[in-house]
């Protein structure tokens, strides 16, 4: 079970919209990276630093967008 929650940073007003407006699919990009990872990768430092990263590329890909400044673990939950 992984219960996990993101912060994410962005430069204006026009993209906190734009971010709101995609809901649903960036939340099923960030269910399907979560998802194709295994235990030992969830837990691991340096893979949360790599999952960080994909989410950023993939959030980034999906606003059309540069200005993504910051993706933040704000909860982690595994059991």
């Amino acid at each position: 079970f992984l219960s996990v929650s993101f912060g994410f940073e962005l430069e204006t007003e026009a993209e906190v919209i734009d971010f709101r407006l995609r809901d649903a699919v960036i939340r099923d990009a960030l269910i399907t990276i979560l998802s194709s990872k295994t235990v030992a990768q969830l837990t691991d430092a340096r893979q949360k630093e790599i999952i960080r990263y994909q989410i950023k590329k993939r959030v980034t890909d999906l606003m059309k967008t540069d200005q993504l400044a910051g993706v933040y673990y704000t909860d982690f939950v595994l059991q």
